[in-house]
């Protein structure tokens, strides 16, 4: 039985409140594209930051360990640390990060790692995106 081309969009938004986005409270929407596809998705109503600030959280997020595990001198992934995109191309997915505005969140500190395209847009080494990089996702 074939069920198709699959895919997964993971979203995390750092510092964003549950209770200032639509699905979760009554307020007024200050998230109308996340709104719009909390309807086909699956919502995590109750999610909590694993520690903070980001450079704690978000690896615990992508590699699902304790934010200290290795240490306190360690900032983003480890060398070699098992991610959600690593275990994602594994199983034959096609990987892409593409981070806005978090300076934390870069290649140097691992966090491209089983990523077949990772772009943050506020690194200017990173920005160049050439007329060669094949970001297309589409399945073959």
């Amino acid at each position: 039985m074939n069920a198709g081309p699959r895919s997964l969009v993971l979203i995390t938004v750092d510092c964003l409140r549950a209770d200032r986005v639509a699905r979760s409270s009554d307020q007024n929407s200050i998230t109308p594209f996340l709104d719009s596809l909390a309807g086909e998705s699956f919502v995590f109503r109750n999610a909590y930051a694993s520690g903070t600030p980001t450079y704690y959280s978000l690896p615990a997020l992508l590699t699902s360990r304790y934010p200290l595990a290795l240490g306190r001198d360690l900032i983003g992934i480890a060398p070699g640390e098992s991610t959600i995109a690593t275990e994602l191309k594994e199983c034959g997915f096609q990987t892409a990060a593409f981070i806005a505005g978090n300076p934390y969140v870069c290649s140097a500190d691992g966090y491209d790692a089983g990523f077949d395209v990772f772009r943050n847009f506020s690194s200017a080494d990173e920005i160049q995106i050439s007329a060669d990089d094949d970001i297309s996702l589409r399945q073959s």
